[in-house]
């Protein structure tokens, strides 16, 4: 654990622990007691963003993400977790979340969860060749199979599902 964290780290676990028992706002009240430098640590900030994600509480999340993001530039899951909840806080949009994680596929470029995403919000936008690019390069950077799974589970890509179910079979 991080030495910053290491005096709070009984309220941290409560946190977690509560997280775990499947109750978000117990553990944002143990987060909420601690100090504001460390509700404000990266590895606190990911967490609020997690409990407040499965609470749908996307305006709060989308807060977090900002701040997360200001601390963690060169984290990819900041990029994603604020654009998924730009696409889901009232007055958001999925052309925002696409317009807030473009730049990331340039700044990582090993990511493949990046273009995976961007394919998604490009097929839910009705652009399916763009989202074929942001596909084809989402491949080009991430394991097949997996990106295969996970693309035939998630709605957001269900118009491409014909094509996907065309490909060999991931393997088991």
């Amino acid at each position: 654990m991080d030495a910053f964290l290491i005096a709070y780290q009984h309220h941290l676990r409560a946190a977690v622990g509560w997280m775990e028992l499947g109750l978000p706002r117990e553990a944002l009240q143990e987060i909420g007691g601690l100090p504001i430098a460390i509700r404000e640590h990266p590895k606190v900030l990911q967490l609020r963003w997690s409990l407040l994600s499965d609470l749908e509480e996307w305006s709060q999340a989308f807060s977090v993400a900002e701040k997360w993001l200001e601390k963690e530039p060169r984290n990819p899951g900041t990029w994603v977790s604020r654009a998924f909840a730009a696409r889901r806080r009232p007055g958001g949009s999925i052309a925002e979340a696409f317009a807030l994680l473009e730049p990331a596929a340039a700044i990582f470029p090993g990511e493949a969860v990046i273009p995976f995403n961007l394919a998604c919000y490009q097929v839910q936008l009705g652009d399916l060749a763009a989202a074929r690019e942001w596909w084809s390069l989402a491949l080009c950077r991430g394991d097949r199979d997996d990106l295969l799974r996970m693309a035939l589970g998630d709605a957001d890509l269900e118009p491409l599902w014909p094509e996907f179910r065309s490909l060999p079979a991931p393997s088991a």
